[in-house]
């Protein structure tokens, strides 16, 4: 079984060669892309990459969108030792305690120094590296009867860095509970991530032994222990308060903790003591504070950087260009998001499923995966393709709702609006936009609204309210009030009716 955390399989292989990573595309409710790069030059680290998701007509195989143009490593290939791992964020970490930030500049750092209860194994495999299969990291086994009350087994052997005041002490049960203690009080910025754990039932049988009795049963809960953003366990000295957290990092991770200065960058050194002998590879990491993206550029061109993350297709190929000798690794990112519903109040118009469904018909997926991202996409849904093989796909769900992702070429023309008689209401896709209350009416009226108008009165729909796709609704009185005027100056023709 692979033991190692997300630094180690990071830091893993030297190569002599540069990587360039590039995420492949994909979406929510509409679709995004991401491309990255990382480069190697010797003798410093390797790189690693996470990034791109969203087809309504997938190809047979969506990981063909996915995966990298490097050869993996020998069965018996000797890495190379030391060197600096040299690698960037966008920004200054905000803060560095673990337990007062939800920001990926904080995790960003913190992720080298510490380590977690469990890890998800990273493969050099870019589709087998989303499976999220759980490997131990301080602890060894989580068992459950019932999802409610957990028992964890710890990993012997292992020490926080030998900084004061925790001076190299062993990881104990004691650490659990003090880590788990503080990020449920409600002062902490992750308090909700862990709103299924009881802190005052966390039980310490034995140094080796931590029992979570859960709030409610949480079947996902070991994952939930996995997670890089309050996964994180501290030494029981952070809750005694005898030493503060937002300014010094003490883990017990591959690195130890250097320093940051800021919009410099912060520094890491080689951990001697980590548990997984004869790692990490390199001696030190420096993650530089960058946030220009032309500047990136230059810096990993330079040879300067190990890794770069490039955006969308249209920077990939500058930056391809510019370093002949990176790889490339097409990764999924996590789409652009999803179409939210206010569901929550009864007199929403949303609450009839046929407003739903109209608002997702007027949606042209295929056009905007076309247009934005070069046909390299798969349709996303809540749970994502960064999800692998757990991520729910567009051909899994039954017909009937499939074709409601999908917009019929054959007479989109007809499905500019949408018509609810009993509710008198009408939907329509960039035709007509309510103003904000108490806002002035535009100056001039587009063609399109008076086509709009003159086809409803064409139709002799009975209209209460208009429901913009992008915008707020709006009575029918405003749309009398706004277009109607200009509907009677404009000529008969080319203006529908």
């Amino acid at each position: 079984m692979n033991e190692e955390n997300y630094w180690i399989q990071a830091m893993r292989r030297q190569r002599s060669r540069r990587s360039v990573l590039r995420g492949a595309a994909l979406a929510g409710a509409g679709l995004a892309g991401m491309a990255m790069l990382a480069c190697k030059a010797a003798p410093t680290g390797t790189s690693k990459s996470s990034g791109g998701q969203s087809t309504t007509a997938p190809p047979a195989d969506v990981n063909a969108l996915i995966g990298r143009t490097g050869s993996p490593p020998a069965q018996n290939e000797t890495p190379v030792m030391g060197g600096t791992y040299n690698y960037y964020q966008n920004g200054n970490p905000p803060v560095l305690d673990p337990d007062f930030s939800v920001s990926a500049l904080a995790f960003g750092p913190i992720s080298a120094v510490m380590s977690r209860p469990f890890a998800f194994k990273r493969t050099w495999n870019v589709a087998d590296s989303y499976n999220h299969e759980l490997v131990p990291d301080l602890a060894m086994t989580a068992e459950s009867p019932d999802a409610l009350t957990w028992t964890l087994k710890l990993r012997q052997g292992v020490n926080f860095h030998n900084v004061a005041p925790v001076s190299g002490h062993a990881v104990e049960a004691e650490d659990f509970k003090a880590t788990f203690t503080r990020r449920t009080d409600p002062k902490s910025a992750n308090r909700g991530s862990v709103a299924m754990i009881d802190a005052a039932q966390i039980q310490t049988p034995d140094k080796q032994t931590v029992v979570f009795k859960l709030k409610y049963p949480y079947a996902p809960f070991q994952t939930q222990l996995a997670n890089n953003q309050y996964g994180w366990i501290l030494p029981r000295e952070a809750l005694a308060g005898t030493y503060d957290p937002g300014k010094t990092i003490i883990g017990s991770g591959p690195f130890l903790w250097g320093g940051v200065t800021p919009d410099v960058a912060a520094t890491f050194k080689k951990n001697p003591d980590y548990y997984v002998k004869g790692h990490p590879y390199v001696d030190e990491v420096r993650l530089s504070i960058i946030p220009d993206p032309a500047q990136r550029l230059a810096q990993f061109t330079g040879g300067h950087l190990d890794y770069l993350s490039v955006p969308t297709d249209d920077d990939y190929p500058a930056a391809s260009q510019q370093n002949p000798k990176a790889e490339t690794i097409r990764a999924w990112d996590p789409g652009d998001g999803h179409v939210y519903f206010q569901l929550r109040d009864p007199k929403s118009p949303f609450q009839d499923i046929r407003m739903r469904q109209a608002v997702s018909l007027a949606i042209d997926r295929e056009a905007y995966g076309k247009a934005m991202l070069q046909d390299k996409y798969v349709q996303g849904f809540f749970i994502p393709q960064s999800w692998g093989k757990w991520a729910l796909r567009l051909p899994e769900l039954p017909a009937d709702v499939q074709s409601l992702y999908h917009v019929d070429l054959n007479h989109a023309n007809d499905m500019l609006i949408a018509y609810l008689p009993k509710e008198k209401i009408v939907i329509n896709a960039d035709l007509y936009g309510p103003p904000a209350q108490g806002a002035a009416p535009p100056a001039t009226v587009a063609p399109n609204a008076i086509a709009f108008y003159r086809n409803l009165k064409r139709l002799k729909l009975d209209v209460a309210v208009h429901v913009p796709i992008h915008g707020n609704p709006g009575p029918n009185a405003d749309f009398e009030r706004i277009v109607g005027p200009a509907a009677a100056r404009a000529p008969a023709t080319g203006y529908g009716g």
